[in-house]
């Protein structure tokens, strides 16, 4: 898995952007999981079967690109104890096709026989290796992964398989996906449907799997400041008195716990040595420290932080990078100011 490129941007249609890219991801790592784990035959999720994002698998001393090395894909699925799944996401990918020989390393990595499955020696027998990317980038990826192949001569040991996913318009929010005819799923059950194409409903992913904001590459921080700002915080102020002489509810929140309780709602606690933990509290105490920078609120010591929560009248992403972006060209004429004084 690569890091994201995040607070780099320099616009706000760019963060929005991104955070957008963001959820996608988490909504078509959710939808293909689903799929993956579903018994068509009975009409239920196959109750053996396994599933993490971010899992950090090891390689062999075969391994094409790092051999015996832990590599961590977007998502390991088992979906029986003789045939899992090693997935990597793209929503997007850089418009220069110059820059993707890296991606094609990235998904040699996981042609491999990798141990961290859910079995007693933490073998497989067989996996498939999926890219699973936007319906927009699919024909390019699918045109270009051919031609790559073809022109390193690439022998695989595991079967590979290109899948495109999108987003439903219509008032019924469905995550669409289709498997490509060059490079298919290889399960037969699984192929002859997905190959027409598989519209997941929504509200049946989040009844089984709950809300997944956040996956095992970092965000935007504005991103992580709006869920802070209007999931918990909003929710901690009911037990706090407002004060009026500040015109805000002053609430004492401690980063550690906040990183827990994201992981709990949103993502992943991480609780053994293969399980990834997002959020990560680096990226928690970045969104805190980023609000006590905008005045938004206050540092005291030890991970403690008392936050000056008042409701906000709009989005709070475009109000919190409105303020940061304030702040970064004040200091950046008043460090060009110091340079031509100097």
């Amino acid at each position: 898995m690569c890091e994201g490129e995040a607070d780099n941007k320099t616009t706000l249609n760019d963060i929005k952007d991104s955070i957008d890219n963001y959820v996608a991801t988490c909504q078509a790592i959710q939808a293909f999981i689903n799929i993956i784990i579903w018994d068509r035959n009975k009409k239920q999720y196959i109750q053996s079967s396994k599933y993490n994002i971010g899992r950090r698998m090891d390689t062999s001393k075969n391994n094409k690109i790092t051999p015996e090395n832990t590599i961590t894909p977007d998502i390991i699925i088992q979906r029986s104890k003789d045939y899992g799944f090693v997935v990597e996401v793209k929503k997007t990918l850089p418009k220069n096709q110059s820059y993707w020989a890296q991606y094609i390393d990235q998904l040699l990595k996981y042609d491999d026989h990798l141990l961290g499955w859910w079995t007693g020696n933490e073998k497989i027998n067989e996996h498939n290796t999926v890219l699973l990317v936007h319906q927009y980038l699919f024909a390019k990826v699918e045109k270009y992964i051919k031609e790559k192949f073809k022109e390193m001569d690439i022998d695989l040991l595991q079967p590979f398989s290109i899948v495109e996913f999108s987003r439903s318009p219509e008032r019924k929010f469905y995550i669409f996906i289709r498997c490509s005819n060059i490079y298919p799923i290889n399960n037969i059950e699984i192929s002859e449907e997905i190959i027409n194409g598989i519209p997941v409903p929504f509200e049946t992913v989040l009844l089984y799997f709950g809300n997944l904001r956040f996956y095992d590459v970092k965000p935007e921080t504005e991103y992580v400041m709006s869920i802070l700002w209007l999931d918990i915080f909003n929710e901690k102020r009911i037990n706090v008195d407002y004060d009026k002489s500040k015109k805000y509810y002053p609430i004492k929140v401690d980063a550690n716990e906040l990183t827990i309780q994201l992981q709990k709602l949103y993502g992943s606690l991480g609780n053994n040595h293969r399980k990834g933990e997002f959020p990560k509290k680096k990226w928690i105490r970045e969104a805190l420290d980023a609000l006590v920078i905008i005045n938004y609120a206050e540092y005291l010591d030890n991970g403690i932080y008392i936050i000056k929560y008042r409701k906000l009248t709009q989005d709070p992403i475009e109000i919190f990078y409105s303020h940061r972006e304030s702040i970064r060209i004040e200091q950046e004429e008043t460090k060009q100011l110091n340079l031509f004084n100097s």
